[in-house]
């Protein structure tokens, strides 16, 4: 099928439409930065929107972007500024003067995560990622080919990055360092405790924490992490 040949989504009943939250972050009071894709049933047709969304005496709502292509992530990049990642890699920077475009050439990017030292991690197939911001970015060298799922980390340090058949990375100087899992379960979800202590959380119950190099299974409900 030719890329003209792709349906519209406005060719759709709403029946036929599926909503997807992609992400959303309090902007302070009662305002919130919230961002949304509808696609079809079959997933040939989507349009991705990002939202300032305000809950007063009613739900009211301005759009900041709206996109044709499918919409992967976005981030708060400061007050007033917003990092919004698009399919193909293209991350697009907003603020008060307006849109300015990069193109992240490597991989298929599908998240986007801002770490507490200001940078921005981008990642997602093929073990790709990059590390930046509004002034720059770097290609971090891979060190897997699995899907990389998920990031989080309480400081600059302390950056861990989660994937698929067991992947798990510590953020160093240097770029990412393997840490051994000894378990190839699929991680979708990374999150560090405030003990240090690694939890990490996947399909249908899939729960671990790692705490001194030891991976324990938890017990946990049999729902997607």
């Amino acid at each position: 099928m030719a890329e003209d040949d792709f349906p519209n989504i406005d060719e759709f009943d709403p029946g036929q439409i599926d909503t997807q939250a992609i992400n959303a972050f309090h902007l302070g009071g009662n305002r919130f930065s919230a961002s949304f894709e509808l696609d079809d049933e079959d997933l040939e047709a989507s349009r991705g929107y990002l939202l300032d969304v305000e809950f007063g005496a009613s739900l009211t709502y301005r759009q900041r972007l709206r996109f044709e292509e499918s919409l992967r992530d976005h981030c708060i990049a400061g007050a007033g500024q917003y990092l919004v990642l698009e399919l193909g890699g293209v991350l697009h920077h907003l603020d008060s003067e307006g849109e300015r475009q990069v193109n992240l050439p490597d991989g298929v990017l599908t998240r986007l995560w801002r770490a507490p030292d200001g940078r921005f991690i981008c990642f997602g197939e093929g073990g790709v990622a990059y590390v930046g911001g509004i002034s720059g970015w770097q290609r971090i060298p891979n060190v897997t080919d699995e899907l990389l799922a998920d990031t989080h980390g309480r400081s600059a340090d302390a950056i861990h990055c989660a994937g698929w058949h067991g992947t798990l990375l510590r953020l160093g100087r240097a770029g990412w360092q393997p840490i051994e899992t000894g378990t190839h379960d699929q991680f979708d979800a990374v999150h560090v405790a405030a003990d240090g202590a690694i939890m990490l959380g996947g399909e249908k119950g899939v729960a671990y924490s790692l705490r001194d190099d030891e991976l324990t299974a938890l017990d946990a409900e049999p729902w997607d992490y």
